[in-house]
C-alpha cells in the first residue's frame, strides 16, 4: 500500500453509545486505496505532544473519499497521594461486516 502523509478534517464525529466513538476524515487518497481492517497513524495536534502518531484500524471507507475510525474510550482513575490521575486510552473493536 502506498504511504500518504496529509493533513485532514474531521467531517463527522459520533458517539455511538457511552463508550464507542467513530470518527468520519476526509481523506480520498487514502480511501481510494485502504480497506478496512489496515491502520492509519494519525496524530492530532500541531505541535510535539504528543510526539508520535497513534496506531487506529480503519473501519469502513466510502467512494466519496471518507475514511471511518471506531474506537472505544477507557478512562481510568487512580488516587495516588491526594491527586486524582486521570489516563484515557482508545481500544480498538475489532471490525464485523453486517
Amino acid at each position: 500500500m502506498p504511504q500518504y502523509q496529509i493533513k485532514t478534517k474531521v467531517t463527522r464525529v459520533e458517539r455511538l453509545s457511552e463508550e464507542n466513538m467513530r470518527l468520519t476524515l476526509e481523506a480520498p487518497d487514502i480511501a481510494r486505496v485502504a480497506k478496512p481492517g489496515q491502520f492509519v497513524m494519525i496524530k492530532a495536534s500541531l505541535g510535539s505532544d504528543p510526539l508520535l502518531r497513534r496506531p487506529f484500524s480503519i473501519h469502513q471507507v466510502d467512494s466519496a473519499g471518507h475514511i471511518q475510525i471506531y474506537f472505544k474510550i477507557f478512562v481510568f482513575r487512580f488516587l495516588f497521594e491526594n491527586f486524582e490521575i486521570f489516563i484515557m486510552s482508545w481500544h480498538q473493536d475489532c471490525y464485523r461486516e453486517n
